[in-house]
């Protein structure tokens, strides 16, 4: 299942790396079991109305506040010496022409913490849907663009597939993984980027 006109998803509500104007399934739970795509790995839990996320940069919050358009946030809190504390929000909206092509644009703000300056992101990507993909269940093709003013970052750009092998396990494979944080040098790979996530 993907968006809805409830603005619901059954597979994660982020794609590699832009958010999604959905939220989770009340009560599911998706954890990334690798993530090599933004080194990142995520629990996300469908609760309070909306979609907790815990991960390795921190803790936030998801929710719908009209149909495919989502506001989210987190923090992440260290007292330890030489560590850094941050915040972000953001909104996300998706839009769904066909059933078979949707978009998304991000807009983020926030502070890493490395130098107190609030940083701006922004977002979109187009995905389509491979009709007709028979055994292999389902199968999306997708591009995002990325850029962000926090220090030592710019422009990046992800393109991948998102292949779904049952309804529960999702595996996002990236060709071409060219991130704002230039940590990835751009080149096509296989995979340049990969990512596993179970549903329950």
């Amino acid at each position: 299942m993907g968006l809805s006109a409830n603005a619901v998803s059954g597979e994660p509500t982020r794609m590699f790396s832009l958010e999604q104007g959905a939220t989770a399934e009340q009560g599911s739970i998706s954890i990334d079991l690798y993530d090599s795509v933004r080194n990142n790995q995520q629990i996300r839990t469908g609760i309070w109305g909306g979609e907790a996320v815990i991960s390795q940069r921190g803790i936030g919050y998801k929710q719908v506040i009209i149909p495919d358009l989502a506001v989210y946030g987190q923090v992440a809190i260290d007292t330890a010496d030489d560590a850094d504390s941050h915040f972000f929000v953001g909104s996300s909206y998706t839009l769904m022409p066909s059933d078979n092509f949707a978009i998304t644009g991000n807009i983020e703000l926030g502070n890493t913490g490395v130098d107190n300056d609030v940083e701006l992101g922004l977002g979109a990507g187009a995905y389509f849907t491979l009709p007709n993909a028979g055994k292999l269940n389902k199968i999306k093709l997708g591009g995002e663009f990325l850029f962000s003013t926090a220090d030592n970052t710019g422009v990046g750009i992800q393109l991948g597939v998102r292949w779904l092998p049952r309804d529960n396990i999702t595996v996002d494979l990236l060709i071409y993984n060219d991130d704002v944080s230039k940590t990835t040098d751009g080149a096509l790979q296989t995979p340049a980027g990969i990512r596993a996530t179970l549903s329950f």
